[in-house]
């Protein structure tokens, strides 16, 4: 009984810190702290989002080409919200999450930019995997339920 105890304490500690680490992707896109959020993912991350209707629009193997990509961001205002948060711990060094999402993306009108509004639902499907000592974001899916670009 003891060990399904402490089993169960450090699980609930993992899921905490998941939550967090979680919590600050979406505050460092949206705050642009871009080293910072290179530093949430693994050593050989795979980021890849989905539109509505299930195709790739976007795919990225490593935090640098991540980061690179979000750079269009910084003269557009960003809002990220997480919602029911689904987190099992798989192991002492992996877990992984489903997190119901929306997102909105604005650029004023006087600034050249691919689009001047969007606003998404869906959910990101995440593992988790323990860097040194660190939960790192492993594999990021962003499944769009809904993409309105505009």
């Amino acid at each position: 009984m003891a060990n399904a105890h402490s089993s169960m304490q450090r699980d609930l500690v993992y899921i905490e810190t998941l939550k967090m680490l979680k919590a600050r992707y979406c505050r460092y896109v949206d705050t642009k702290q871009w080293d910072e959020l290179g530093r949430l993912l693994a050593s050989d991350p795979l980021i890849t989002f989905e539109n509505a209707e299930g195709a790739i629009i976007y795919q990225f193997s490593t935090a640098k080409d991540f980061v690179e990509s979000c750079l269009i961001l910084e003269k557009a205002v960003s809002i990220h919200h997480l919602h029911n948060a689904e987190i099992e711990i798989l192991s002492e060094s992996t877990a992984k999450a489903i997190w119901a999402m929306e997102d909105r993306i604005y650029f004023s009108p006087a600034i050249e930019s691919p689009f001047k509004t969007l606003h998404g639902y869906g959910h990101y499907h995440e593992t988790y995997l323990m860097e040194m000592g660190e939960w790192k974001i492993k594999s990021l899916l962003l499944k769009r339920s809904v993409l309105d670009i505009r």
